[in-house]
């Protein structure tokens, strides 16, 4: 059990590292930015969708204040309560794992070795699925892609296709309910 929870700890700690060198590739074009920018412009095109002139004006760098690994845990914990709604990541995983999953519509990139599927089921029935691209040849960094609502990741294989050829290893995912996810009817009771 210990070492769930040293997983799941470790875990949360890495995404929010994976968030703040996100912040600290926007801000100072550290890689993969190149590789960012112009699927940046392509989600933005898409969407026809203008940023408001105020997020520019907002220095994000001066909001982070982490010194020490006292701040890191301090935050790990603040950022599981604001996405989970509770003190403690959630303990479910995947509910299946397909190591070497075959999806015709990336045959065509040469640099990817295998897909592994993971599946994750959610309340009301919800299921994700996320593919993990595995390059060839790995640079030992990961890259979690997320479509947004643009719908199915397929629709960005041209980016995803350059981040393997770049050695990053890729998460992808699809909006619930978009893409490759099931689309329930659900019908939830009223919670006060």
């Amino acid at each position: 059990m210990k070492i769930r929870v040293l997983k799941i700890a470790v875990h949360a700690a890495l995404l929010a590292l994976a968030m703040l060198y996100g912040i600290m590739v926007a801000k100072f074009k550290l890689p993969p930015y190149h590789l960012i920018q112009p699927l940046y412009r392509v989600l933005i095109a898409e969407t026809n969708l203008e940023i408001p002139k105020e997020y520019f004006e907002t220095d994000v760098t001066k909001l982070i204040s982490i010194r020490d690994s006292q701040d890191i845990a301090r935050l790990r914990d603040t950022l599981i309560s604001f996405l989970w709604g509770q003190p403690k990541l959630p303990s479910f995983l995947p509910s299946a794992i397909v190591k070497g999953f075959k999806d015709n519509r990336y045959n065509d990139i040469p640099s990817l070795s295998r897909i592994d599927k993971l599946s994750i089921v959610m309340e009301f029935g919800l299921e994700s699925h996320v593919y993990h691209f595995i390059p060839k040849t790995p640079n030992n960094k990961i890259v979690l892609f997320h479509r947004g609502h643009g719908g199915d990741f397929y629709k960005s294989k041209e980016q995803i296709s350059e981040f393997l050829d770049s050695g990053y290893t890729v998460a992808a995912f699809s909006m619930p309910l978009l893409g490759l996810n099931n689309q329930p009817t659900v019908y939830p009771k009223n919670r006060s």
